[in-house]
């Protein structure tokens, strides 16, 4: 459905293509009723003044409704984006691969500088910690059996070079397909964290999907 805006003395007129006419003084409250239809910006056009001087929009209304509906379309994408991220977070958590900062904390040798230890991890992202309601949430897979970091992870951590905790968590735990095994005769995918001891196989994979980010 497109949208034709022109100007019918003080009315802003938006002619559909079904025949039906929507019109309003105000600019912006014009967009918000074709974005109420399913009216977006490719959608619509104005009258050129070059065409017809007296029934085309101003500049200034045309950038009003233009600016309007991008605005509307933005936040419905972020909407989206949002609610894909959290559906992903979900996923992840419900995964039995978390342990506390206390768990991690309790689990080192040392009996001193054990916090201040796992903040010199972090720091030097060695490892990478995903937060919840404001606690620290580590991925086992990270540590060795003597719960210290492992090699590979810092790697990967380097090359994938994502500030976003959550999306590096993605990458780790959701199968990829540049990693694979034969699982009943057919190729698979499996997630990272399953695959750390193929260090060159993992690390080609961190290179291939710099870029991208997982929503499952």
């Amino acid at each position: 459905m497109n949208a034709l805006i022109s100007l019918d003395g003080e009315r802003l007129v938006a002619r559909l293509d079904d025949g039906r006419e929507l019109k309003h003084i105000d600019a912006e409250a014009l967009a918000n009723l074709l974005w109420q239809i399913g009216i977006r910006v490719a959608d619509v056009k104005a009258v050129d003044w070059h065409v017809d001087f007296e029934s085309a929009p101003t500049s200034g209304q045309k950038i009003a409704i233009y600016s309007r509906l991008r605005i509307l379309e933005g936040a419905v994408h972020d909407d989206q984006y949002q609610s894909t991220r959290n559906r992903t977070i979900g996923k992840l958590l419900a995964m039995p691969v978390w342990i506390s900062r206390q768990e991690l904390s309790q689990s080192l040798h040392e009996q001193d500088g054990r916090e201040s230890q796992i903040d010199l991890w972090l720091s030097e992202r060695k490892i990478f910690a995903v937060d919840q309601s404001g606690y620290q949430l580590f991925a086992a897979f990270q540590f060795d059996d003597a719960h210290r970091p492992r090699c590979i992870v810092s790697e990967i951590l380097a090359i994938l070079d994502k500030d976003d905790a959550w999306a590096v968590a993605s990458w780790f735990l959701f199968p990829n397909g540049w990693i694979t095994r034969l699982q009943k005769g057919i190729e698979m995918p499996v997630p990272p964290a399953d695959a750390l001891d193929e260090e060159d196989a993992v690390k080609d994979s961190a290179r291939k999907e710099r870029q991208g980010t997982y929503f499952a």
